[in-house]
């Protein structure tokens, strides 16, 4: 049964947790009841997309293997279709391995925790996040920087394809006239390119640019002055 408190307070969260193990679900929004918020727990990607309409949450936190839709699914369709800024918070049976901490990004999370994860640090990821309400200033300095980390998200998804199109590293270099650890740094995010470089890698995939601009939300796209 979803787990919820009606009670907001100014300072204070609703949390959507996603888990299509019940226990696991129920546990963790009884966790964040602990800790002073308003829970709520679903069992499944469509579920959890029907609750961000009705519970109006100002975190999901979601696990990555859900039927139906998975999490990776569920952050993508969230980040293309919210109105405001919710915080996603992969939830991982596995650890992360870096691709998929990349993957994190592109799909729109904003961190991650490794099952069985350690409550207190749950405990400090939502009180930092509960500031942030309370200061807007704080709030504001904050998004800009994650919408700073979609942005090289959306640059490094577009130049590993061009690389891939092209069949290695080596030849991106080539078409785009850069050496070699620059576009490493590119590939791996460490860095972005000039407004001069980031239009030859585009190039390269321009046919394949409505699937990949789907996988993001509009408003990083466009910041971008991408096709």
């Amino acid at each position: 049964m979803p787990i919820t408190n009606t009670n907001r307070r100014p300072g204070h969260l609703r949390v959507l947790v996603a888990d299509d193990n019940r226990d696991n679900a129920e546990t963790t929004a009884m966790l964040v009841q602990h800790f002073g918020y308003d829970a709520r727990a679903v069992f499944d990607g469509r579920q959890a997309i029907d609750a961000v309409a009705e519970f109006d949450p100002d975190v999901l936190l979601l696990d990555i293997s859900m039927p139906k839709l998975t999490g990776w699914d569920v952050a993508r369709q969230i980040r293309r279709q919210s109105t405001r800024r919710v915080a996603l918070i992969a939830l991982t049976g596995e650890y992360l391995q870096q691709s998929d901490r990349a993957l994190s990004k592109i799909a729109g999370f904003d961190q991650y925790l490794t099952k069985p994860f350690d409550p207190m640090q749950l405990r400090d990821i939502l009180q930092r996040l509960a500031e942030r309400i309370d200061d807007p200033t704080k709030a504001e300095r904050c998004n800009a920087a994650v919408d700073q980390d979609e942005r090289t998200a959306v640059i490094r998804r577009l130049f590993i394809r061009a690389a891939q199109k092209l069949g290695s590293a080596n030849a991106l270099c080539e078409v785009c006239g850069i050496a070699y650890p620059d576009c490493h740094s590119y590939l791996s995010g460490e860095a972005v390119p000039s407004e001069e470089v980031l239009p030859r890698a585009v190039d390269v995939v321009l046919d394949e640019l409505p699937a990949i601009r789907s996988e993001f939300p509009q408003e990083v796209w466009r910041s971008l002055s991408l096709p």
